[in-house]
């Protein structure tokens, strides 16, 4: 496939299941669940995508961290946010509160009512790791039990950075309209590391 040279090296076993869920606002949200043969007695874990990407972030053959942790007794869980993956994607008309307000309380709804835990543990990337810090500052008392972030920023202040030669094409990417950024940054990103 070229559109996509690195499908190769995803992983989705025939073992995981599936499941749709729907947000209050009528998101239709995909989940993927990988229960291990012998489950520990630790609280679910969600593995949170960032911007531009899907479950697929932790499902890398030979280097995913989703099957290190099942392998480990890990109940894993792999949502998609709106707009990414297998979930609903309709016109680019949401905003990160729309993934604070209404995915993540859905998706933590679900993970805990078909796990049987009170909490989960949440592991977020980049972005998925900024709506954890959101999300435990709006809800002190969130049902989360721990939480880790991997490349999630806390500092937006002006510096060095692979995107800002792409300005220069903003205007011209203006013009045209809609431009579907999920394809066009999920294409760039393996070049820009």
């Amino acid at each position: 496939d070229l559109q996509r040279p690195w499908k190769r090296l995803m992983s989705d076993a025939p073992t995981d299941e599936r499941i749709s869920i729907w947000t209050h606002d009528g998101q239709h949200l995909v989940l993927r669940r990988i229960q291990p043969a012998q489950r520990n007695d630790q609280p679910p874990v969600m593995l949170l995508h960032g911007l531009s990407s899907n479950h697929h972030t932790y499902r890398f053959e030979e280097r995913s961290l989703a099957d290190w942790l099942v392998a480990r007794g890990h109940d894993v869980w792999l949502p998609e946010l709106r707009g990414h993956g297998e979930s609903h994607r309709r016109e680019y008309d949401w905003l990160f509160d729309h993934y604070l307000h209404h995915d993540i309380p859905t998706i933590i709804d679900a993970i805990r009512s078909r796990s049987d835990h009170d909490t989960v543990q949440w592991v977020g990337h980049s972005m998925g790791g900024l709506l954890l810090y959101c999300y435990g500052i709006m809800q002190p008392d969130a049902p989360i039990e721990r939480g880790l972030t991997i490349a999630s920023a806390l500092d937006y202040r002006v510096g060095a950075t692979g995107f800002k030669p792409l300005l220069k094409i903003r205007p011209a990417l203006e013009r045209i309209g809609v431009v579907p950024w999920g394809t066009f940054i999920h294409l760039l990103a393996p070049a820009l590391g």
